[in-house]
């Protein structure tokens, strides 16, 4: 991930070293949250407002810094799409019906295969996974791509973990689709997808790694 893909026009998002985070929960009350959907991730919340959102980039970690908390979930509630999009389209994964989440989930893997010229679906695979990786290491998609991407991606890890399709109407402002794979942890595919980018891309090792998760353990 790359953090300057948060930051706003006026540069109010910061990135800080491990040495000004440490000062940072030192000098003030904070608590913890995990990130739904980003395995690797946890923000940190000041006493004074601010919040510090930290990520496992590869052999990395880093660290960015943002005003308020409320700034930070709304950053993180904004999937990159491609600059061409309009500002009236709705933001991928938004859904107010579990029916047409269900719908559209259905028709993604063809969806997919016609946008990206495939002959026959795209399948639930080892190699639909990898071409899916490498559509999503580019980084920005038309709209209707990246919406497919995310449906996919999310019922691969249905059908590799568990769990069911939901509207989640807690985690960010706007309802989203996600699939609950276990009581309390909502997986919002949208969200995995770009913490992948600028990483390794390495989606099946992200899934792997949530089909190993003792999910009787705390999630934070």
């Amino acid at each position: 991930m790359r953090f300057e893909d948060f930051s706003e026009p006026d540069g109010h998002v910061r990135q800080i070293s491990d040495k000004e985070l440490r000062a940072l929960l030192q000098a003030f009350r904070h608590e913890v949250q995990t990130v739904p959907g980003m395995l690797r991730a946890k923000i940190y919340i000041l006493s004074d407002g601010r919040a510090v959102l930290e990520q496992k980039l590869s052999i990395d970690v880093g660290f960015a810094m943002w005003p308020s908390y409320e700034e930070l979930r709304r950053s993180l509630n904004r999937p990159v799409v491609a600059s061409s999009a309009s500002e009236s389209q709705e933001i991928a994964g938004s859904y107010e019906s579990l029916d047409q989440l269900l719908a559209d989930v259905e028709v993604a893997p063809q969806n997919l295969a016609t946008l990206w010229e495939l002959e026959g679906s795209l399948e639930f695979n080892d190699s639909g996974l990898r071409l899916v990786e490498s559509r999503v290491l580019r980084g920005k998609s038309e709209q209707d791509e990246y919406l497919s991407i995310g449906l996919y991606v999310g019922e691969f890890a249905r059908r590799k973990i568990g769990g069911a399709w939901q509207i989640d109407r807690k985690t960010f402002d706007a309802p989203r689709g996600a699939v609950c794979l276990a009581p309390g942890y909502s997986f919002d595919p949208w969200i995995a997808m770009f913490d992948t980018i600028g990483d390794s891309g390495d989606l099946r090792h992200l899934l792997d790694e949530l089909s190993a998760k003792s999910w009787d353990e705390p999630t934070d």
